[in-house]
């Protein structure tokens, strides 16, 4: 009782200063006890009960027992299947507009000089087609 009653005395500043220090003490402890729980724990740990735990082949089954619930319906098939064919389609067409590189003549770093060649290749292939 004489410990408290000689606290109380104290002034404002050593009681926050005692507060303190026993807070950081009993923190640093905890830590300390958390650190040692922790490397035990992995220490000692143990895979394959682990993995039983997880208990995954369930899943798979589970799964599987879901997957009429997970089918695409026919809607939404066709309109993947016209997507894809629309990409096909649109890759078809960039590779027909895109000049082959042995047809364009040799760059030499000039932008201008670039796009005049550029041009001029596509006006041959335009012609062609005509």
């Amino acid at each position: 009782m004489s410990f408290i009653k000689n606290l109380q005395k104290l002034p404002y500043q050593k009681k926050k200063l005692i507060l303190y220090l026993t807070l950081t003490i009993v923190g640093i402890c905890l830590f300390i006890l958390w650190i040692f729980i922790s490397y035990q724990k992995i220490k000692h740990f143990d895979k394959e009960k682990f993995i039983q735990q997880i208990n995954f082949p369930a899943f798979q089954k589970e799964l599987e027992k879901n997957r009429e619930k997970l089918k695409i319906p026919p809607e939404m098939k066709e309109k993947l299947e016209k997507l894809e064919e629309l990409q096909k389609a649109l890759e078809e067409e960039k590779s027909k507009n895109i000049p082959e590189k042995e047809n364009m003549p040799e760059n030499n770093g000039n932008k201008k000089e670039d796009q005049f060649n550029l041009q001029t290749q596509e006006n041959k292939t335009n012609n062609l087609k005509k």
